[in-house]
């Protein structure tokens, strides 16, 4: 199961969309998809499609739901009426658009996108203040490997703003393939340097240590800032991305976030320790973007792939962001979620603690996910949204804790059934 990323699926709405009383907020909160103050939460699978659950003053609830057949969409207010969209690609190589509202979520409608385009992320890329649309694309110039009926394509950006017909306003393309021998594998965007523009750290991940046609200037990490023509390379942090993640092999992956409450956003390293532990590395922004706006912050957990999920968000209700960081396999293959909030300190989570509602694994193959924080019941504390797949017999279970000024609560932990969300 995955929280809101990349897509496929046909693209026809089921269910009811329940009614709310919500408005336009300039910017779009992106958190919000109905404007009523309350987070959505937007979860998936390749099988069954995507669930929206809605938020309100109790939280989430089964509830309240709203099914659509795409997966792993991306937020964003394409259209710049102060709702978040969702934007999704389709199995038959298609782009949608679901225009959010004070009603909730409106039926998908066709974008008018490059063959085979799969947004892969938002953000205002040539700092105009709209909203564009960034995909990798797959294989790019130089790709051996593709089939006539599945070409290789290059990355695109999708420049705002978006006419009521669906189109950007300019297409332009990006070949980041690396001489087509790898796409990138993880998008991280947001604004890096407090420019305005929105910038990308792209990662790779391939296995190039026998192959002696691999390309000379191959490269694990990319970063692209943002510029009046859209992104452009930067390789002056390039080398300092990749320290970042330390000596491990699997390529380079990393995520935003806001940790210090500043104009620059940070950027999120997982990694591996000199030691062979897991590492996440906090790299502050700043002018010159990601890991010039002050000392790294550096966490290290003993056990487990620490760092193998990672969210920030308000928890505490303070104006710095705090931690949640994912550590699987922590102990006996039971996975660990450790939270660092910045007023309310450390708090460790497994799926097997006594407040956790339902039946843990007892062959000890406890897997426990952090999937989302967000403000579900609108009282200006992010909540913990967590998936346990083998909990209650292997049926799953996903799990809700409500942030407070002290942390996040074990008390009244709401626990949801994959199976009533038509999720099993």
């Amino acid at each position: 199961m995955l929280l809101a990323s990349g897509c496929s699926g046909d693209a026809a709405s089921e269910g009811p969309v329940p009614l709310a009383t919500g408005r336009p907020h300039r910017p779009a909160d992106p958190a919000d998809l109905n404007g009523d103050g309350y987070a959505d939460a937007v979860l998936g699978s390749e099988e069954r499609g995507s669930v929206v659950l809605w938020g309100a003053k109790d939280g989430l609830d089964a509830r309240r739901t709203s099914r659509f057949a795409v997966t792993n969409p991306v937020r964003a207010d394409l259209d710049g009426d102060g709702y978040t969209d969702l934007v999704a690609a389709t199995g038959g190589g298609g782009t949608v658009l679901l225009r959010g509202g004070p009603r909730g979520l409106a039926a998908p409608r066709t974008l008018r996108t490059p063959r085979g385009f799969v947004p892969r992320a938002a953000g205002d890329f040539d700092g105009d203040g709209t909203t564009d649309l960034f995909d990798g694309g797959e294989g790019g110039t130089g790709d051996t490997n593709t089939l006539p009926e599945d070409p290789a394509t290059p990355g695109h950006v999708l420049h705002g703003p978006f006419t009521a017909g669906g189109a950007p306003a300019r297409t332009r393309a990006l070949d980041l393939g690396q001489h087509g021998y790898s796409s990138p594998a993880t998008v991280a965007t947001a604004d890096f340097d407090g420019d305005g523009a929105s910038d990308l750290v792209l990662g790779y991940a391939y296995d190039a240590q026998d192959d002696d046609n691999a390309p000379p200037d191959l490269t694990p990490v990319a970063y692209y800032k943002g510029s009046p023509s859209g992104p452009r390379r930067d390789r002056s942090r390039e080398k300092a991305l990749l320290a970042a993640a330390g000596p491990g092999e699997g390529g380079f992956a990393s995520l935003p976030g806001d940790t210090d409450g500043d104009a620059a956003a940070e950027l999120l390293v997982p990694g591996t320790a000199p030691g062979g532990h897991g590492r996440l590395t906090v790299l502050h922004g700043g002018a010159g973007g990601p890991g010039t706006g002050g000392k790294a912050d550096v966490y290290e957990g003993e056990e487990g792939a620490f760092g193998s999920s990672v969210l920030t968000g308000r928890i505490d209700g303070d104006s710095r962001g705090d931690l949640v960081i994912g550590a699987a396999g922590a102990y006996r293959h039971d996975d660990w979620i450790t939270v660092r909030a910045t007023r309310a300190g450390t708090q460790r989570l497994t799926a097997l603690d006594d407040w956790m509602p339902g039946r843990p694994n007892a062959a000890h193959w406890n897997e426990f996910m952090p999937l989302a924080l967000l403000d579900a019941d609108g009282d200006h504390h992010a909540d913990l949204l967590a998936h346990a797949p083998r909990h209650n017999g292997g049926k799953g279970a996903y799990v809700l804790l409500r942030g407070t000024d002290k942390g996040l609560s074990l008390h009244g932990v709401r626990s949801l059934a994959p199976a009533r969300l038509g999720l099993d």
